[in-house]
């Protein structure tokens, strides 16, 4: 009976630990980090909108020059298989430097489609994967292409 008891308690816990967080893959923010030399904040903006626009992110609402900002909206790829669906979605951050230039970070995010019915509207279950460091940086070139200069990454303390 104890045994029994003893039993049905691991397997409850181990239940319930399933469910949580802490089984879950943990993904870390993949910042691409670089310098790049403007005359001013309104050409480095529409150059990183006009950047975003070429990989196909929708940027609206999300940009915000007073807050040297840009959030893209996401960019869906649909599959009829679990797991195979994602988005994505551009965050680009900036900052003035003392030499004149400005620190602009890149990071796209993914999320997959976790649904048994991913093409069903709502029934959408999102589950955060690991960034595209790639996509970050092909941004940052068309940013340097678009605004002259060479695309060198930095490595930047957080």
């Amino acid at each position: 009976m104890k045994s029994t008891h003893a039993l049905l308690t691991v397997l409850l816990l181990a239940f319930g630990f399933s469910s949580c967080n802490l089984f879950r893959a943990h993904h870390p923010e993949q910042w691409q980090k670089t310098t790049i030399m403007t005359p001013n904040q309104k050409v480095l903006f529409e150059g990183l909108v006009l950047a975003l626009r070429k990989e196909d992110f929708k940027v609206g609402s999300g940009a915000d020059a007073g807050a040297h900002r840009v959030v893209s909206g996401w960019r869906n790829h649909a599959s009829p298989f679990k797991g195979r669906s994602y988005r994505e979605r551009a965050i680009v951050l900036y900052e003035p430097q003392e030499d004149g230039g400005f620190l602009v970070r890149v990071r796209v995010e993914r999320e997959l489609n976790q649904s048994i019915r991913p093409l069903l509207p709502g029934s959408a279950k999102w589950e955060r994967a690991p960034d595209q460091p790639e996509v970050s940086k092909r941004i940052l070139q068309y940013v340097h292409s678009y605004l002259g200069g060479e695309w060198a990454p930095i490595e930047v303390a957080e």
